[in-house]
């Protein structure tokens, strides 16, 4: 799961997750609730989680993908599973396209918040 994946990952970067939770600008306590899958970063986190991670969002969550419609998990709200779904049915290039459009997005907020401090 996600988040198993998400500890393996720092654990590989020989971060703790206070050092995670600094560089994604969340608490720490969100970094331990997210490894042990009681909450789902959303997918603006996932792209910087996975930036600092130096891993690919597909290789951090192509897992939840490829679960089936019945398999996925009821604590997801019914977004997050219309999201899953319609996410399981792209393409390897439609999914780099929707990864490079969340990267400006999340680019162009990070410069945002800069300009503003």
């Amino acid at each position: 799961m996600l988040g198993e994946k998400i500890a393996i990952y720092r654990e590989k970067n020989n971060l703790s997750q206070t050092q995670l939770a600094k560089y994604l600008g969340v608490s720490r306590a969100c970094i331990s609730q997210w490894e042990l899958n009681k909450r789902t970063p959303n997918i603006y986190d996932c792209k910087k989680i996975s930036r600092v991670l130096n891993v690919s969002v597909i290789d951090l969550i192509g897992d939840e993908f490829d679960m089936k419609q019945n398999e996925v998990q009821s604590h997801y709200t019914e977004q997050q599973k219309n999201c899953i779904d319609m996410l399981m049915q792209l393409t390897q290039k439609q999914l780099d396209r929707v990864e490079a459009y969340l990267t400006a997005q999340i680019d162009a907020k990070e410069e945002i918040k800069k300009e503003i401090k």
